[in-house]
């Protein structure tokens, strides 16, 4: 990877390692390139592990706005959807052009000059269903969820897809705590985790790390 390459680009990068090598998001993002900006850093980890977060909901989302099943599309095109879904739907500071422009260039180079008119196709395909997803962002083809009449089945599967968890813990988690607790468990799991630091007392005191941390805008 070169420190160059902004985090979308460096995202997508990190992200295809995790699906092809299984390789650990968090150890790949410790070794990412020094010198990023304190935002890229920022924007690369939200990607990352938001990215992974969602998947289930995020291609449900590709399949159903582009009418493909998601086995018949190339799994780069599929990951770059997923990258920019996540900055369309979730995060507010980040202008979909941006989000869609950044994907399509990245899918534009995919295999090199040997299979340009087929990256050329991906990111036609891509730029057009990202650009859907702008236009129905406010009104997305997820599952409703069903009354509880239809059955935990039913249910466990709907909620599901809408908060990117499987279906069988879904229904266990129902079973244990009804629609409405396993409504809200499914919520707080999807929150990105707090940052938590522990002080060296021997260097500093807790009062004078905190002081420090507002200095630089960062509450604690």
């Amino acid at each position: 990877m070169k420190s160059r390459e902004g985090a979308r680009t460096l995202a997508f990068r990190l992200l295809r390692r995790v699906e092809r090598e299984g390789a650990f998001a968090s150890i790949l993002l410790q070794h990412a390139p020094r010198g990023l900006p304190r935002e890229e850093v920022a924007l690369l980890t939200e990607l990352v592990y938001g990215v992974l977060r969602h998947r289930l909901t995020d291609e449900f989302l590709l399949a159903a706005l582009s009418n493909r099943s998601l086995s018949k599309l190339d799994p780069d095109v599929v990951l770059l959807f997923r990258i920019a879904a996540h900055q369309i739907l979730r995060l507010d500071r980040v202008p979909e052009r941006a989000a869609v422009n950044e994907s399509v260039e990245i899918a534009k180079g995919l295999g090199g000059s040997r299979r340009a008119s087929r990256a050329a196709a991906s990111a036609g395909f891509l730029n057009a269903v990202l650009r859907r997803l702008c236009r129905d962002k406010d009104r997305l083809p997820l599952p409703a969820v069903p009354d509880e009449s239809a059955g935990p089945r039913a249910v466990a599967e709907a909620l599901a897809v809408r908060h990117s968890h499987p279906a069988w813990l879904v229904e266990r988690w129902l079973d244990r705590w009804g629609a409405a607790g396993t409504i809200a468990l499914l919520e707080a799991n999807n929150l990105p985790a707090p940052s938590c630091l522990a002080v060296n007392t021997a260097r500093a005191a807790p009062e004078e790390v905190v002081r420090r941390l507002a200095a630089e805008g960062i509450e604690a």
